[in-house]
């Protein structure tokens, strides 16, 4: 198929491409199982094909549809400039507007210089880059952008916001773990990589980072993916769907469901897209492997090994069975098609006890932002409109989702309990808590709350921390310790303290107890210091042992600046310094140090941090 109007035609009787113009800017490459693809100009790929049945519960529009565009894109690397940027060429050339950018890792959400020091990868990759000037409110997100967290992210701002939430104006944190709905879409996402030697730990690492808890900071842990796993304990029976016109990129083998880690799984659809960062355990069996081995030639071990890729990944795509999935983390472009065996005449099977339907999920893994790079597709989903009084419709837009709150409401005092006792996580013996009690109390208080309660709204987006001023770059060396020094004294103390997850707690009626976020490291470092002052007289021990003194200083013979543990009292001359390169961003208290940097005194009743203008 070597004539450029055969490829278009082709192109578009499978739903590949909605615009007949795209050759002009493409050129075509290496069929993959039957269908053509399109590299459109400067590194998109260019995709229409995503036409999914909506999960359950989603709004209905009295049998209107609409399409949604979805903008999918690797690992961004804090280029947000560049992705941006390529959405907008996507958009004038095709002349549709792009509803949702979805980012499946590394995004790299850098607000200052000491969050930059909190990013785990080399330090000849660490780059300010420009996400700051969307949190500093000098640009804004041309669309609604959705992201989950990777391997390199600035742990110290993610750790603030463990439920999820706004980083910047239109920019959304999915959380360790989460669930939201996007105009009539159900997404689901699970942040970080696995790692076996963390897997069981409740999250421990807080700041201050030693080079062990900088990494292991963004290890996956089982007790998000025991929580996502309860989507899928309820039997939601669903007519079946399959988009139209796409066969799969490789049928795998029928022995290759006799490995699957959950065997037979129910024929449900809870979820429609799932994001990770990492690959499913196995999933490159189930795409084009040779052509995957000529990109990159040393996953040939792992892959012959069966272990390239996360099982809980894989055992979450067994169960929840989205319709599409999409990863990044291994810098290449890969697809693969997965199925799932239906039970039959159990009580998970459809009415009449007939066997349900084979259903798939189709996986999709993006490069990373680089030029000529295939980092970013756009697909069209087919869902269910949401129409006002007047039957016009409603513009999509980000709510909460139910069931997640619920879960999130049930499983924390778990979380909790498992926390003071400073040990690793274990599933509850016997059935896992019932989130039915949960669920009335979390729709109650949204009818409690009004009509667009749900509705998840950028106004409690809150800035937490200083801005990065591009003057800090002609600073000394001992100036730039200096301010250093000050942005992580004022680095917040506990997930508490970020006025986003207090808004949830308080919502789910959860206490704002910071010790529920604090576990006991399971080994220490002798080269740093986790605990902050005051100390317990457990860590008091502890510090004295480590040679930490009272006041909260502590040796970094991993890291090259001097690290005081928060809180303490700033010198004057050091937040003088950090005050001039913030621009006067930040909180009023902390302009003088005689007052101490506590969140009651920092608020109102409500507990909301305010800043000076």
């Amino acid at each position: 198929m070597s004539d450029p109007s055969e490829v278009v035609a082709e192109s578009s009787r499978v739903g590949l491409l909605r615009f007949p113009d795209v050759w002009r800017a493409g050129r075509a490459l290496p069929q993959a199982g039957g269908r053509a693809d399109l590299l459109g100009r400067r590194g998109i790929i260019l995709m229409g094909e995503g036409t999914v049945t909506p999960a359950s519960g989603s709004a209905a529009g009295g049998g209107r549809r609409r399409t949604l565009r979805v903008a999918v894109e690797g690992c961004a690397h804090g280029e947000l400039d560049m992705v941006y940027r390529r959405v907008n060429e996507m958009e004038r050339d095709d002349g549709r507007k792009v509803d949702l950018l979805i980012c499946c890792g590394d995004f790299q959400a850098v607000r200052n210089t000491w969050d930059l020091e909190c990013m785990a990868c080399p330090r000849k990759y660490r780059a300010m880059h420009s996400f700051w000037k969307y949190y500093a409110g000098v640009l804004r997100a041309p669309v609604l952008t959705i992201f989950i967290g990777g391997n390199h992210e600035a742990s110290n701002h993610l750790w603030e916001l463990p439920f999820g939430g706004w980083v910047a104006p239109n920019i959304y944190y999915l959380g360790d773990a989460g669930v939201v709905r996007f105009g009539g879409l159900r997404l689901a996402g699970l942040s970080g990589i696995y790692n076996a030697r963390n897997y069981a730990a409740l999250k421990y690492e807080r700041p201050p980072y030693d080079e062990a808890t900088l990494r292991s900071s963004f290890h996956v842990r089982r007790f998000d993916v025991d929580r996502l796993m309860q989507l899928a304990r309820e039997s939601r029976s669903i007519e079946p769907h399959t988009p139209a016109g796409s066969p799969p990129l490789k049928r795998p083998r029928e022995s290759d469901e006799a490995d699957a880690p959950l065997g037979d799984a129910p024929w449900r659809l809870p979820v429609d897209i799932f994001i990770s960062h990492d690959w499913p355990r196995r999933i490159a069996e189930f795409g084009n492997t040779a052509a995957l081995l000529k990109r990159k030639s040393f996953l040939a071990r792992e892959i012959a090994e069966g272990t390239l890729g996360s099982p809980p990944a894989m055992a979450l795509l067994r169960a929840l069975q989205p319709a599409w999935w999409f990863s990044a983390h291994m810098h290449v472009r890969f697809e693969a098609y997965v199925p799932h065996t239906p039970s039959a005449g159990g009580s998970n099977s459809p009415a009449g006890g007939r066997a349900a339907p084979r259903r798939a999920t189709r996986f999709l893994a993006l490069d990373k932002c680089l030029e000529k790079r295939p980092f970013l597709e756009i697909m069209d989903f087919d869902v269910d409109a949401e129409v006002d009084e007047t039957g016009a419709l409603v513009p999509p837009y980000l709510e909460y989702d139910d069931e997640w709150l619920a879960v999130t409401r049930a499983w924390h005092p778990l979380r909790t309990v498992a926390a003071l006792g400073g040990r690793d996580w274990e599933p509850p013996e016997g059935p896992p808590p019932a989130i039915e009690q949960h669920l009335a109390y979390v729709r109650g208080r949204f009818d409690e709350l009004g009509k667009y309660s749900r509705r998840i709204s950028e106004f409690s987006f809150f800035r937490t921390q200083p801005i990065y001023d591009p003057r800090f770059e002609s600073l000394g060396q001992n100036e730039k310790r200096r301010v250093l020094n000050a942005l992580q004294g004022l680095q917040v103390r506990s997930p508490t303290d970020n006025p986003q997850t207090i808004s949830m707690l308080k919502f789910l009626g959860l206490p704002l107890d910071p010790a529920d976020f604090f576990v006991e490291p399971r080994k220490r470092s002798t080269s740093f210091k986790v605990e902050a002052p005051p100390f317990t007289p457990q860590q008091a021990t502890n510090a004295a042992a480590h040679g930490a003194s009272a006041t909260g200083a502590s040796s970094s013979s991993g890291m090259a600046l001097k690290v005081e543990a928060p809180p303490f009292q700033p010198k004057p001359a050091a937040l003088t310094a950090a005050i001039a390169m913030a621009g006067g961003m930040l909180p009023r208290t902390l302009t003088n140090p005689t007052v101490p940097h506590t969140l009651a005194s920092r608020g109102p009743a409500s507990g909301a941090p305010r800043y000076s203008p």
